[in-house]
């Protein structure tokens, strides 16, 4: 991969590749004035978050602690107790349309999908016309391990049939020990 060189002479990727940065927050609420700070220093296109454990009775979503930043998310809420699992993708909308996929969902999978389509396609990457994202978490006792897999393949088809195999994957989040060689 070639690096290109910004007008401030800073190395940056092509701009039809996504910059993106994943964590495993566990608890994100508690955590989220650094969280914001670290988006804007780094300034992602995309950041896949796992376990951001969204508890019930709080009174801000991850969408309206966001809303004073440029970035935007898709989230994914899974009740369990007081807390509830959460996957997300937070997105920056400057350099990328972002489009939020239907993928047919089982009830106990955790994950959510986006598509993000370049603003300006590089003239060295012409193939890379869509990334499509995908934030994932299984819990170690889930009883959903083959589901979730299962899930991540049959929605990896759907995407590439939809757009003609002219899409990429970025697949991310904790899946903790479970077997993912099947989607490779």
């Amino acid at each position: 991969l070639l690096l290109e060189v910004d007008e401030t002479g800073r190395r940056r990727l092509p701009a039809s590749l996504p910059l993106v940065m994943m964590t495993n927050a566990r608890l994100l609420y508690n955590k989220i004035e650094n969280f914001t700070k670290w988006l804007l220093e780094i300034f992602p296109d995309c950041a896949i978050i796992s376990e951001s454990w969204e508890c019930e009775g709080r009174r801000k979503s991850l969408e309206d602690l966001l809303a004073s930043t440029p970035f935007r998310v898709h989230s994914y809420r899974r009740p369990r107790g007081r807390t509830g699992g959460c996957c997300a993708v937070i997105y920056n909308e400057t350099k990328f349309k972002v489009e939020k996929v239907n993928a047919n969902i089982e009830e106990g999978i955790e994950s959510v999908w986006v598509i993000l389509t370049p603003g300006i396609l590089d003239h060295k990457l012409q193939k890379v016309k869509r990334v499509c994202v995908c934030s994932v978490y299984i819990a170690p006792r889930s009883e959903m391990k083959s589901e979730t897999m299962s899930h991540i393949i049959q929605t990896i088809h759907y995407i590439r049939s939809k757009y003609d195999n002219e899409v990429h994957f970025i697949i991310g989040g904790d899946v903790n020990k479970t077997d993912y060689s099947d989607v490779i």
